[in-house]
C-alpha cells in the first residue's frame, strides 16, 4: 500500500509539472477531477503499462528499449481517452534564447503535443524516482 501511494504521489507531482510546463494540456474540474486523474494515470502506468511491457517484450528487446517510450506515448494516450476532464489542444511554443541557443517559436497540433507530453511526463517521473531513492 505503502509504494502505491508513494507513486500516485509522484504521478501527481509530475502531473502537476507537466499542466504548468505544457498549458496545452489541461484538466477542467477542480483538485477533485486532478486527484482523479492522476489516479488513473497511476494504474495505467503501473498496472497496465508493465503488463503490456510483459507481452510486448521481443519488441522491446530488438528495438533496444526504444519501444517502452512509445508505450509510454500510447498510455498517455489511452489515459486522455479514459479520463473525460482531461484536454489536449494545439499549443504555441514561444520560443526562447540562452546566451547563443536560441528555439525559435512553432505551433504544435494535438499528436504532437501528446508525443512531447508523454515523454516529457516519463522524464519527471524518472527524475522523482530517483530522488525518492
Amino acid at each position: 500500500m505503502r509504494f502505491l501511494f508513494k507513486k500516485y504521489l509522484t504521478i501527481t507531482i509530475s502531473l502537476f509539472g507537466l499542466t504548468q510546463l505544457i498549458p496545452a494540456i489541461v484538466i477542467s474540474g477542480g483538485w477533485k477531477e486532478f486527484f482523479y486523474a492522476s489516479a488513473v494515470l497511476t494504474i495505467l502506468f503501473y498496472i497496465v503499462r508493465p503488463i503490456a511491457g510483459i507481452i510486448m517484450l521481443p519488441i522491446n528487446l530488438l528495438t533496444l528499449n526504444l519501444f517502452s517510450w512509445i508505450l509510454n506515448i500510447v498510455v498517455f494516450y489511452f489515459w486522455t481517452f479514459l479520463v473525460s476532464e482531461v484536454k489536449v489542444g494545439n499549443w504555441q511554443f514561444s520560443g526562447f534564447t540562452i546566451g547563443p541557443v536560441v528555439a525559435s517559436s512553432f505551433n504544435f497540433v494535438s499528436w504532437q503535443v501528446i508525443i512531447i507530453s508523454a515523454v516529457v511526463l516519463t522524464i519527471i517521473i524518472q527524475f522523482l524516482d530517483w530522488l525518492i531513492k
